[in-house]
């Protein structure tokens, strides 16, 4: 280590060396020493300004994001209620596809078909709850039913997943 530094000076002025030979002097000045900006009213105004116009412009970034996010919110409000009343207005017509599909059903078991049709009129109010509410209070309310009646949950989650399938069947085959 002596030999590293051997012929450096000592302390603050070893910074101002570089691979053991002293920095020209205009590179070597002291750390101490003011900017020329920062020593006179010149200085101190220019500061003040920066500052002034660097608030203003956090400002206006701030204002012009949160119109942003207001137009953003708006939009995917609109797009959520259009996207909940399609979704609405589908379960409800499964719904009635799967209540009109289960007239065999009824003459040979009737207890079935009476489970169907309630887990139906469940389906069918669940659409008309989603035509009129937003995405977040639909999401609330499955949940708690699901909660609720967990086994009407799942037998009216099958049902659809049955009338869904039968639905895509006929589709392909009229294709």
């Amino acid at each position: 280590m002596d030999q590293v530094n051997k012929g450096l000076p000592a302390g603050p002025d070893r910074a101002a060396t570089h691979s053991g030979r002293p920095l020209p002097e205009n590179l070597a000045a002291d750390s101490n020493a003011q900017d020329p900006d920062e020593s006179g009213a010149a200085g101190s105004s220019a500061k003040t300004k920066a500052k002034e116009a660097t608030t203003a412009a956090t400002r206006q970034a701030k204002q012009v994001l949160q119109e942003g996010a207001q137009q953003l919110r708006g939009t995917a409000n609109g797009v959520v209620d259009q996207a909940a009343t399609d979704v609405g207005r589908q379960l409800s017509e499964t719904a009635t596809a799967v209540r009109n599909s289960l007239s065999p059903l009824r003459e040979r078991q009737p207890k079935l078909a009476s489970l169907a049709d309630q887990s139906i009129s469940k389906l069918e109010q669940t659409a008309l709850d989603i035509e009129r509410q937003d995405l977040e209070s639909v999401i609330a309310a499955t949940t708690e039913f699901a909660h609720r009646r967990p086994e009407l949950f799942i037998g009216g989650a099958a049902l659809a997943g049955l009338a869904l399938g039968r639905f895509i069947q006929l589709a392909v085959e009229s294709e």
